[in-house]
């Protein structure tokens, strides 16, 4: 329990940190506003890619601490995995999680296989999603199960 404490404390520790980069960031972008239109240009552009990677940044690190919480806990929580097929959501196409129309998220290798040419029957609440196979990929992908 000690142990899981302390990476509690390091990983927010770096979360920190790095939300303090990303205010420094913002607080520069603010103080020069009397350079020219494009060096203005140039420097925004700088700044979102390190904004970029600092988000990137902060995201790995909530998910390592979901990774070692759910390693201590033995197992992945339920909304992290295809309610049909129980593999875990990811973000190459296979294992997309796909919302449909009622709402509800399934993996795109699931979807695949449900899809008629009506569309896709939600096996939770029997709602059509209307869409041609072929448009699958273009239904919404629920990026907030991939990052929790």
């Amino acid at each position: 329990m000690e142990h899981r404490r302390v990476v509690m404390e390091e990983l927010m520790d770096k979360i920190n940190v790095l939300r303090r980069e990303f205010g420094d960031t913002n607080a520069r972008l603010t103080e020069d506003a009397s350079v020219s239109d494009e060096k203005i240009e140039k420097f925004i552009e700088k700044e979102h890619k390190k904004t970029d990677v600092l988000h990137k940044s902060i995201m790995e690190a909530h998910k390592e601490i979901l990774i070692r919480q759910e390693e201590q806990d033995g197992e992945l929580k339920p909304w992290r995995k295809c309610r049909i097929c129980f593999e875990e959501y990811e973000e190459e196409l296979e294992h997309s999680p796909q919302v449909l129309e009622c709402g509800h998220t399934v993996c795109y290798r699931c979807l695949w296989k449900m899809a008629d040419p009506d569309g896709v029957l939600c096996p939770f609440d029997r709602i059509t999603t209307i869409c041609r196979k072929r448009n699958l990929r273009l239904l919404l992908k629920n990026f907030a199960v991939l990052q929790m």
